[in-house]
């Protein structure tokens, strides 16, 4: 009697960098910057990690801007 041998695995996904929705609207990039400039410690991490998981990391470039001078401002 032969053995049949199952077929292989499929190789796994390749890693997915598609950050989301695309490109910011420059119009909600600067509304963001904004709403940052008053964010406590705990809204900051909560919001940096939201947005730039959905949105195209160069266009929210402003914004990281914003969240680490309020992150100085906070510390400082």
């Amino acid at each position: 009697m032969a053995s049949v041998e199952p077929p292989p695995l499929p190789a796994p996904a390749a890693p997915n960098d598609d950050t989301g929705v695309g490109p910011a609207p420059p119009e909600t990039v600067a509304l963001w910057v904004k709403l940052v400039a008053s964010m406590n410690p705990d809204e900051l991490v909560d919001f940096e990690e939201r947005t730039f998981r959905q949105w195209d990391r160069a266009s929210v470039s402003a914004l990281r801007i914003a969240i680490d001078r309020r992150r100085r401002e906070l510390t400082g």
